[in-house]
């Protein structure tokens, strides 16, 4: 996935595939078979941020998808608090399918298809993962709607974050799942002073329990988004950041106080992800020979937030 070439973000992005003709010598002396990746594919992308791989349909399907943080087939218009109209480009997902089966035959060139575009804004990564009850899964981290240098605040990473759902057979394609929204919260990092703390959640801030933490809605700058499996319980991590990617973290933070990142949990009752839950079922079956009934799942859940980005 090419992002820019220092020039411009309109820069195809590449398929390689091992080339197992001949052999090749590795510097311990080991023979290996192939001598190294050859390009197979090319394909139009804008300011590509990530790509996936996944089989799916009982591994009957390769799938590959790769997002482009920027796509002139979405422009949008909106409003400049300064004063001024500017034109933005969202993004997108764009979703292919191996056109020639999970399983191939060496050397069999790659025929890929795409067989869906799904407008995102900002998409700066992507996850791929599997919940036995729901399905194949795609996660997609929607960072911001404007370049960092816009000028228009911390509100242009005010932006939700979704997760869709494969569609298997004639369909082939993923359906919206959940939208990640403004019920989910950000709170700035905790070495954040106090005029950082404020100008992180102008002009939303909410109250919380601790008057030194100004909660606001969305999960600030998603940059990265992975799932996870814990004692059979499926959770997200979800990386935020408000800094540009040519500007260190330390650079970044002088200017600007950075977000907590979040942990969020499958809750198995609604299907959907959420808030931390307080006990866990093997937690629960560990103490009382029962699953967490449905109607207690969500009793003392809490938002979970890391210095961590």
């Amino acid at each position: 996935a090419y992002h820019w070439d220092s020039f411009r973000f309109d820069v195809d992005s590449a398929v390689y595939q091992w080339d197992f003709r001949g052999t090749s010598t590795l510097s311990d002396g080991t023979l290996v078979a192939g001598v190294g990746f050859a390009k197979v594919q090319s394909m139009r992308t804008y300011a590509a941020t990530d790509v996936e791989v996944k089989l799916v349909e009982n591994n009957l399907r390769r799938l590959l998808a790769i997002s482009s943080s920027r796509h002139p087939d979405f422009p949008s218009v909106l409003f400049d608090p300064f004063g001024d109209l500017s034109t933005f480009h969202e993004g997108s997902v764009d979703v292919f399918i191996v056109a020639n089966g999970a399983e191939m035959e060496v050397n069999q060139t790659l025929d890929l298809t795409m067989v869906q575009r799904i407008p995102s804004v900002g998409p700066y990564d992507l996850e791929m993962f599997f919940i036995e009850e729901e399905g194949f899964m795609l996660a997609v981290a929607n960072r911001q709607y404007l370049p960092v240098a816009s000028q228009s605040g911390a509100k242009i990473f005010d932006q939700p974050s979704t997760i869709y759902r494969w569609l298997e057979g004639a369909v082939a394609q993923y359906e919206l799942y959940q939208t990640l929204d403004d019920s989910f919260l950000s709170v700035p990092e905790d070495e954040s002073d106090s005029f950082a703390r404020e100008a992180f959640c102008i002009p939303f801030c909410q109250t919380s329990d601790d008057p030194n933490v100004l909660p606001t809605p969305f999960l600030k700058g998603a940059t990265r988004i992975t799932s996870f499996v814990d004692e059979g319980e499926f959770y997200l991590a979800v990386s935020q950041s408000l800094c540009d990617f040519t500007t260190d973290v330390i650079t970044c933070s002088r200017f600007s106080a950075q977000p907590k990142s979040a942990i969020l949990q499958l809750n198995r009752k609604t299907g959907k992800f959420g808030e931390m839950l307080s006990v866990t079922d093997e937690e629960n079956f560990r103490l009382r020979r029962t699953l967490v009934p449905d109607d207690q799942l969500e009793e003392h859940s809490f938002s979970m937030r890391i210095d961590a980005g």
